[in-house]
């Protein structure tokens, strides 16, 4: 009876290792904005409102980004988006 019980613990041992688990296929895409502010301190004191607005409209494009992850099972590339100044 012992006999019988080992081989067929082997053979179940056997059996579930040879098994190769079933992969899974993913791959996605995750997009992130980014903000920032900057203050023109003493600097912009001196400015007027439309002086300041102007600004602030020049350098929107280079302080607002987005970046795009594309990712599968087995890279990731992570680029950031190009916009063009107007």
């Amino acid at each position: 009876m012992k006999a019988i019980l080992t081989k067929i613990g082997i053979l179940s041992f056997i059996f579930l290792t040879s098994i190769e688990p079933v992969n899974q296929e993913f791959q996605g895409q995750a997009i992130y904005f980014s903000k920032s502010t900057m203050e023109l301190g003493s600097w912009g004191a001196r400015m007027s409102e439309a002086q300041k607005k102007q600004i602030q409209a020049r350098l929107k494009n280079r302080l607002e980004k987005t970046y795009v992850l594309n990712f599968n099972k087995e890279e990731s590339v992570f680029n950031e988006e190009d916009k063009l100044d107007a």
